[in-house]
């Protein structure tokens, strides 16, 4: 067998790519056997990378990829690669091959699997996951041209990376036989991989490498098996700083917050906080896993403290009923401390709220909740105070805590209790209590506060502040959510998630939604089908149609192109690439929604809710819920106005 080690220039890295075919019906029990074999290589010291494709036609490519020299010999010890190696001995149908090559891109710095890949569970696994396109390229460049063919290569790779449909675009060189070259192309689907074909840069780099060519090019297709396509991340670029275009015009603006504990562990002071608000006797308001779930991070003494007050636990989304009967038991309280997701912390600044108004003299007669509530009521602001509130959020997504609002289902919708007194008097932000929430909700809340930053830093009533806070809860939200549904363990990843919910909440508060909330609202209100998802379904398809409306009218309008400047400025931020256009930020929300395992419309919608949602194909489902969409209030944040056709091929595009 020949032996093949490929490193990067800078550091040394090696890498064997190994290629085999397997015997008829053996398929299955080799990636059973390889996968594990892989999980445990990359946690081996000296192991970057260790790939493992899969072709249709039943042949295999192994990319492994090691940190030194002695790095593969040290591999062939371990137990894990002796179990393998037996394990797979009878699935041979001819003898492995393994080639050599020089790693040329990336950096040997951009070359390495996350150790939390070994232990990835289903579904985001890759043993329950189509995986990703990939297409190795194999060169052979003419005598005396291998430079010219680098740099032109080079120049090819380093703008593919930055295509939102590629994960990875590797440049290797064949160390004994220097005249041969592969790429590895890694892409999310094989709608990129067409797209890549047609970018100026592609097109550039064929006509510039033609006359190099010593053979025609030959390409093999692959299937990623490992690791998921969660760790596809696109490789890491040093780029120049986002350009930021300027602000909208004209600056009048409030902001409202309410008094911040932000902090790993800052939720065992909840007691002392309680007390510097002049509470001694809360209601405490909490999901159904109540205050068990998360007493590792409150501590025995809030525990214990907690565990005295009177309590009400919610499970699923609240409705006006709930907060009714919430409000009785507040009404003998002085506070009330509202832990949970977004639905305990709504039900809590309800119950509050309602505590204090709830039968009150409202136009000569005693108000009811309905007095509060908009779309299926009078949506009154409550005119009492509401008693002060402790909002500590356990999930990362709503931004519920900094809100002035919440949701409720009444009557088969949803609608909002809504004042600036239901503002929380202080919000307790502890990424540590979000470690046990699982993978899905985690994906599910994550791209809502993603969402929650985005529209409103598109929106038509965005300020200076939001746009400060929104662009650092985009970042923190695109660069984490990925890694906190995969590990939910890491603390730095819950942190960044923690904190673009907080930062989504502030955005939202202070400026507007748009198109995504106002068919979510809707949707939600019909189907029992979880929020976040619901966003996250509609997310590309909005982002496209405000786009196009916008470039539609930019020639009339001037201010059209401030706010396509917007788009602009947040693909650049999603993708990390300074040259990003709003269709690559398009693709790259695309492929963020297919690694997150999050389907569309149609799938999400198949259980009915409490309006009794129809089948959301038929045409008249379509109509009505366009309609009540165009009608919502977080459409009206929307950056430019879509009319009815519009909006149903937004709905169409998310099924």
């Amino acid at each position: 067998m020949t032996t093949t080690t490929s490193g990067s220039t800078s550091a040394g890295y090696l890498a064997v790519h190994v290629t085999g075919a397997l015997t008829e019906g053996s398929r299955s029990a080799f990636l059973e056997a390889t996968i594990e074999n892989a999980r445990n290589s990359v946690l081996e010291p000296g192991v970057a990378r260790f790939d493992v494709l899969i072709g249709d036609d039943d042949t295999f490519l192994l990319v492994e990829v090691y940190r030194d020299g002695e790095a593969p010999a040290r591999h062939k010890e371990t137990a894990h690669y002796a179990a393998w190696r037996e394990a797979v001995a009878d699935m041979m149908a001819q003898p492995r091959s393994a080639t050599k090559y020089e790693t040329v891109f990336p950096v040997a710095s951009h070359w390495s699997t996350p150790p939390s890949a070994a232990e990835t569970p289903p579904p985001l696994s890759s043993s329950s996951s189509a995986g990703l396109t990939a297409v190795i390229v194999d060169v052979g460049v003419a005598a005396g041209q291998e430079e010219a063919f680098v740099a032109a290569s080079l120049d090819n790779c380093r703008n593919s990376v930055r295509e939102a449909g590629v994960a990875r675009f590797d440049l290797v060189r064949d160390t004994e036989e220097p005249s041969r070259f592969a790429l590895v192309e890694v892409y999310r689907n094989a709608e990129a991989a067409a797209r890549h074909k047609e970018t100026a840069h592609y097109l550039r780099w064929r006509e510039r490498v033609a006359d190099m060519m010593a053979r025609p090019r030959k390409a093999s297709t692959y299937r990623t098996a490992f690791p998921a396509p969660l760790f596809w991340d696109a490789t890491a670029l040093e780029v120049d700083d986002v350009a930021r275009p300027p602000g909208l015009a004209g600056v009048d603006f409030s902001f409202v917050s309410p008094r911040l504990r932000v902090g790993r562990g800052v939720a065992a002071s909840l007691p002392q906080i309680l007390a510097d608000i002049g509470a001694s006797r809360p209601l405490v308001v909490t999901g159904a896993s109540g205050l068990a779930r998360h007493a590792e991070a409150l501590g025995p003494e809030t525990i214990a403290a907690l565990e005295k007050c009177p309590r009400f636990e919610i499970s699923g989304e609240p409705t006006v009923d709930d907060a009714v009967a919430a409000a009785e038991l507040a009404k003998e309280c002085d506070s009330v401390v509202a832990m949970g997701g977004g639905s305990a912390l709504d039900l809590g600044k309800a119950a509050a709220a309602l505590a204090t108004n709830l039968g009150t003299d409202l136009d000569g007669k005693p108000s009811t909740v309905y007095a509060y509530v908009e779309a299926v009521g009078e949506g009154k602001a409550v005119r009492i105070r509401p008693l002060p509130t402790v909002a500590v959020p356990t999930t990362a997504g709503t931004g519920s805590e900094v809100t002035k609002n919440a949701v409720l289902r009444a009557k088969g919708r949803k609608a909002s209790m809504r004042a600036d007194s239901m503002l929380p008097e202080v919000a307790v932000v502890d990424p540590r209590l979000t470690l046990s929430c699982p993978a899905r909700l985690t994906a599910h809340v994550g791209l809502d506060a993603l969402c929650q930053n985005l529209e409103p830093f598109v929106s038509c009533m965005a300020t200076p502040m939001v746009d400060a806070i929104a662009r650092e809860g985009m970042v923190r939200a695109a660069r984490s959510l990925r890694a906190a549904v995969a590990n939910g363990a890491d603390e730095a990843a819950r942190e960044d998630l923690s904190l673009a919910s907080l930062f989504g909440g502030f955005a939202l508060a202070n400026a507007k939604l748009g198109a995504v909330h106002g068919f979510a609202g809707v949707l939600g209100g019909a189907y029992d089908a979880p929020h976040g998802a619901l966003c996250a379904a509609l997310l590309a398809p909005v982002f496209r149609a405000n786009v196009a409306k916008l470039q539609q009218q930019l020639d009339d309008d001037d201010d059209k192109g401030a706010l396509l400047d917007r788009f602009v400025e947040v693909s650049r931020l999603l993708t990390g690439s300074n040259t990003a256009t709003p269709a690559d930020g398009a693709v790259w929300l695309e492929a963020l929604v297919e690694d997150l395992d999050v389907p569309g419309l149609r799938v999400l919608c198949a259980a009915r809710g409490g309006g009794g949602g129809e089948n959301i194909d038929d045409d008249q489902t379509l109509a009505a819920i366009v309609s009540a969409t165009a009608q919502a209030s977080s459409t009206k944040g929307n950056p430019v106005h879509l009319d009815h056709a519009d909006l149903e091929s937004i709905l169409r595009a998310a099924l």
